[in-house]
C-alpha cells in the first residue's frame, strides 16, 4: 500500500542524487507489491529507462484494486513488468515463497545486466541474460506470474 509509494517515490530520489556522489552507484530496480496510487504514480512515469521496474499486485485485493498495478505500469517508462497474481489478497501471503523467488531473479538479473553493460562498455561479450515473456498488451499472463 503505503509501502509502494514511498519505494518508488525513494528510488526517484536516490536516481537523481547517487550520480551526484562520483561514486559509480546508481538505482537499478525497483519492485511494489499492492502498490496505492496516490504517490506512486507520478514517481513511476519519472523514474527512468535505466530502471527497471516491476509491479505485484493480487487480483482479490478488497484493499485496493489491481487496476492499479495497471496503471502504474501503463504510466512506467520501460523497462517493466506487472504481475496480477490470481486470487491473491492484499497482503500477498499466499504467494510469499513464489514472491521470493521473483524478485530473487528480478534483482539479480537487474545486477547481470548492469555487469554486462560493464562488460560492453569495456568491448567485452556479455554473457546472455533470461528476460521475461510478456503478452503483447506488456501484461504478465496470470500463468506466468
Amino acid at each position: 500500500s503505503l509501502g509502494g509509494a514511498i519505494v518508488l517515490r525513494a528510488a526517484l530520489r536516490l536516481a537523481e542524487i547517487l550520480p551526484q556522489t562520483n561514486e559509480g552507484h546508481r538505482v537499478l530496480a525497483v519492485c511494489t507489491l499492492a502498490a496505492q496510487e496516490g504517490g506512486s504514480m507520478e514517481a513511476a512515469a519519472q523514474l527512468g529507462g535505466g530502471i527497471r521496474k516491476l509491479f505485484f499486485h493480487g487480483s482479490a485485493d478488497a484493499v485496493l484494486p489491481s487496476c492499479i498495478a495497471e496503471r502504474l505500469h501503463a504510466a512506467a517508462v520501460p523497462p517493466k513488468e506487472v504481475c496480477i497474481l490470481p486470487d491473491g489478497e492484499h497482503d500477498l501471503f499466499s504467494f510469499r515463497e513464489h514472491l521470493l523467488g521473483r524478485v530473487q531473479g528480478f534483482l539479480l538479473d537487474a545486477l547481470r545486466q548492469q555487469s554486462a553493460d560493464g562488460l560492453h562498455a569495456q568491448g567485452e561479450v556479455a554473457p546472455e541474460v533470461e528476460t521475461c515473456t510478456h503478452s503483447q498488451d506488456g501484461m504478465s499472463p496470470a500463468s506466468e506470474c
